[in-house]
């Protein structure tokens, strides 16, 4: 008998018929001469012993390895969090050198050349503008993925 799709409907008939099938197949067993059932009963042993073989590690895991994955575990999520702070630290201090650079460029040269800080600044918005729509439209990607 043909098994459903996702789109075909299974009508009530068709369930009663499966269920008759379920019910009849035992039957069917205890009726067959005792050699042929030796041989189904085997094939039936052989199907399971022959399924999907369990992961021989897991037999020989114990508590200790347990504990032992837990304080890696833990480890590598102190680790993380280290990470991320000093990444924090570095950001800040670049801004911080950045905004430096910045007010020294405005102090030297507002005085002596207006022009070439006026260039200088143009290129700067660029540069900022360019990062933040590049950020956002990441932004916009990543929440068009998650949708």
């Amino acid at each position: 008998m043909n098994k459903p799709t996702k789109t075909e409907k299974i009508e009530p008939e068709d369930l009663k018929e499966k269920q008759q099938e379920k019910v009849e197949e035992p039957e069917v067993l205890n009726n067959l001469p005792p050699e042929i059932k030796k041989v189904i009963e085997m094939g039936f042993s052989m199907q399971r012993i022959s399924g999907p073989m369990p992961n021989p590690i897991l037999s020989k895991l114990n508590e200790k390895h347990i504990d032992k994955i837990l304080d890696i575990s833990e480890k590598e999520e102190d680790n993380s969090f280290k990470d991320s702070q000093s990444n924090k630290k570095y950001n800040l201090i670049y801004f911080i050198l950045v905004i430096i650079v910045f007010i020294f460029l405005i102090i030297f040269l507002v005085e002596d050349n207006k022009e070439l800080l006026l260039e200088i600044l143009k290129i700067a918005v660029a540069i900022v503008g360019g990062f933040g729509g590049g950020f956002g439209y990441k932004t916009y990607l990543d929440k068009k993925k998650d949708n």
